[in-house]
């Protein structure tokens, strides 16, 4: 039997592009480019369905994967509200959510504290 996905939750629609995005990892290419990628992040525009292709290493880390999206997506059209991942393991966690929002206040410390993403 398949693994307990959770509840679905329902999304409202956002009102300009690239508010809400999907992300996808493929793994598994043949070596291309001149720096051999062999992985790529697929990120989807929900609105125009419009695609970018941000070809990346197996061994990169999360960090590296956060400052590519940052300097390709983030960058050009802005944060989206809401991110959906198709992968499980994709690490929104403490490295994350520091580097998305350096400033964080104290409730959100605090809850960050009960989900167990910081110590203390």
């Amino acid at each position: 039997m398949g693994r307990s996905i959770g509840y679905s939750k329902t999304l409202r629609k956002p009102k300009s592009p690239w508010q809400m995005i999907n992300m996808a990892l493929v793994t598994g290419l043949v070596l291309g480019g001149k720096e051999s990628y062999n992985d790529c992040i697929v990120t989807e525009d929900r609105i125009s369905k419009s695609f970018r292709y941000l070809p990346c290493h197996k061994e990169d880390e999360s960090i590296d994967t956060e400052l590519l999206s940052w300097n390709k997506i983030i960058s050009e059209f802005g944060l989206p509200i809401i991110i959906i991942s198709h992968r499980e393991d994709y690490n929104f966690g403490p490295t994350s959510m520091t580097f998305w929002e350096p400033n964080l206040h104290s409730s959100q410390d605090k809850n960050q504290k009960q989900m167990g993403w910081l110590k203390g």
